[in-house]
């Protein structure tokens, strides 16, 4: 029960519950604001929705919905930076630099992620301090007919040894959907097309672009 809730909060010395407005809580979420406020022992600070355009409220489950849509832009608005998955890059198929000439780092996520939706996309690889434009692929990699989801990122430019360091994948745009191709080919022309696409993405809203939030990632 909601009462029994509160004892609950009392026993832990909460001094200030900050909310959101329509917050509930307790079983059957019995819970609310009103009933927050209806004790006096904590002090209860509710904090008005932040609304989209005036109609849509922003929430963790509207920008969850983004990122597993592959609405990054949206989701990045909504958050205020760039959405991105923090891990430590692993052994791969090493096909992209074997068989593509196109080397990718695998990333093998710290811990649960909400992950976008399959497809390419733009970005960037953060190795400690440093932001590197990359190429960002999550997919089973159909051409190969594998048959788990991957995290890899063509990073341009770069050559250094990335095996076993943490790194950042962080998201600015969807490019274009996963597809298998009908070749070995194929797949490298499309993918050298994907990293030209991603060039004149990154060159429209660069890192310095996000300067003012970049101590938040």
């Amino acid at each position: 029960t909601y009462e029994d809730f509160h004892e609950l909060l009392f026993d832990m010395h909460v001094q200030a519950l900050v909310c959101g407005t329509d917050f509930h809580y307790a079983s059957h979420n019995s819970g609310s604001i009103h009933t927050l406020k209806a004790q006096e022992r904590i002090e209860i600070i509710a904090i008005e929705p932040l609304m989209e355009d005036q109609i849509e409220k922003i929430s963790s489950s509207k920008i969850e919905k983004e990122i597993e849509a592959g609405r990054i832009e949206e989701a990045n608005a909504s958050l205020g930076y760039m959405y991105s998955i923090d891990g430590t890059i692993r052994n791969g198929f090493q096909r992209g630099s074997k068989i593509l000439n196109i080397p990718t780092a695998n990333l093998e996520p710290d811990s649960l992620f909400t992950l976008p939706a399959i497809g390419v996309y733009a970005g960037y690889m953060k190795l400690k301090n440093s932001y590197y434009p990359a190429m960002i692929n999550i997919g089973f990699n159909p051409t190969f007919g594998n048959t788990h989801k991957s995290i890899e990122a063509h990073v341009l430019d770069f050559d250094q040894d990335l095996y076993g360091k943490k790194v950042s994948f962080l998201f600015v745009q969807k490019i274009r959907p996963e597809h298998k191709f009908d070749s070995i080919e194929a797949l490298k022309t499309q993918l050298k097309q994907d990293i030209e696409t991603t060039r004149q993405i990154l060159a429209k809203k660069s890192i310095q672009d996000w300067s003012s939030v970049i101590n938040l990632l």
